[in-house]
Parts: structure tokens; sequence; C-alpha cells
């Protein structure tokens, strides 16, 4: 779906909130089929307890990223504070991040590269299991990253790639005319505190809006309706201990 199309979409449409209509749930239940993946508890790892005047200071883009380890344990910190649930209530949940009108669009696709222990794979991150979900499987799946991104050979090098797609049914039914702008402002929430978890535990990251929308959406294998719009990806800063 392109941004022409998803403007579109939201055009004279009718509040269906002030109808109070229920809304749509949270999470695709379509894309948790896959082989399960449950993850550590995120309160467990050890952070190196970054002020927030230190992890701004530190923050860079980085795009040369070293052979040094990703754990499991790593991985659930990161997505935990990226887009986990801090309330989970069945129609009322409240995370880390804003969202217009609670109303949280965005779904989060990790595709995992380089693991201790965890098969290279795309995944659907759950946030009220605090679980991933397998949704595809290739044999290079650098290479077809890669080949998504347009040729951006450094985002096959890092460990972990996060992706954004949204579905823009559960945004209009707050905000009929306005949802297209406002679930490209929550992903900019998100990945800003992918951003800073993933530099409390000593991993660069790389903001990217370049991709085949096509080819990424075929990568990630999104469900009718959803749209892919943010990546990022994530590795160990080269040299660095």
């Amino acid at each position: 779906m392109t941004y022409s199309v998803l403007k579109a979409y939201f055009n004279d449409k009718n509040t269906l909130r002030d109808q109070k209509a229920p809304g749509p749930g949270f999470e695709e239940e379509s894309l948790k089929k896959g082989r399960a993946l449950d993850l550590p508890d995120p309160k467990l790892v050890e952070d190196r307890d970054l002020s927030l005047k230190e992890a701004l200071e530190k923050r860079r883009t980085i795009r040369n990223y070293g052979p040094q380890i990703m754990t499991l344990k790593d991985l659930s910190y990161i997505l935990h504070y990226t887009y986990g649930n801090r309330v989970n209530r069945g129609e009322v949940i409240a995370k880390f991040v804003p969202s217009a009108g609670e109303r949280y669009s965005l779904n989060l696709f990790v595709l995992v590269f380089g693991i201790l222990d965890v098969e290279k794979g795309v995944y659907y991150y759950s946030p009220s299991e605090h679980r991933l979900y397998l949704v595809n499987q290739l044999g290079d799946l650098q290479g077809h990253f890669v080949e998504a991104m347009k040729g951006q050979e450094f985002a096959g090098r890092a460990k972990v790639a996060l992706f954004l797609a949204a579905s823009p049914e559960r945004i209009e039914y707050a905000y009929p005319t306005d949802g297209n702008k406002l679930m490209l402002l929550d992903a900019g929430h998100v990945f800003q505190n992918a951003i800073l978890a993933g530099l409390n535990l000593g991993f660069g990251s790389c903001p990217l809006a370049k991709y085949d929308q096509d080819k990424i959406e075929d990568l990630l294998a999104l469900p009718e309706g959803m749209v892919a719009i943010y990546a990022l990806t994530l590795g160990k800063v080269r040299g660095q201990s």
C-alpha cells in the first residue's frame, strides 16, 4: 500500500469511536499461527543504567556493525521497552510510548539475523504475550532484506532489524481523516524508544525508510491492508567491546 493510497484510505470516513462502536483489536491474531518463541523477563536484563542525558549525548546513527553477539535476553529488553505493554487489560492497554487516541495502530516485526540460539527468520512481536511468532523463513534472509532495502548492504550485517507496519483500521476508529499522519508520528515515537533501549545495552542503530514497498511487504508476509512504514537495524558498534 503506497502513501498516496494510505491518504485516500482516510478521506471521508465517519468516526466510529463517536458512534460507540467497538474498536478493532490491538494485535493481528492472523500472524500468531507460526512457531512461538517465548521471550525472557526483560526486567532481569542487566543494562548500563544510562541517564537520559547520557543516552541522548551518546546517540549516533551506526551503520558499521561488529561481530559481537546479541542474546535473546537483549532482544527481549529492547522489544519490551520499544513496544511492550505496561498495562494489559483487554481493551485497555498502555505502552512506554504515546499513541494518538491510545489506538496503537502499529505492528512490530523482527528480522533475526544473528541472535544466539535463535533461528534466523521474520517474526511478529505480540506485546500482550511478550512472545515472537515466526511468519517467514528464507534461505538467504540477509540477502532478501538487503534487496528489499534497495541494496543497502550494511543493513544485512546487523544482528537484528525491526520493522513497523501499520493497521490503518485501528487509527481510523478515532481519527478518520488524520490517521495517516498520526500513524507516521507514532512510528517516530516507537523507534526513538528502540534506539535508546538498544543504546542502554551497548547496541548502535540506524533508522531506515528507503525500501521497495512490495518486496518488504512480501518479506514480512503482511496481511492485506497492512502497510510497512519504517525500519531500524541494530548491532554492536565495530571495535566496541
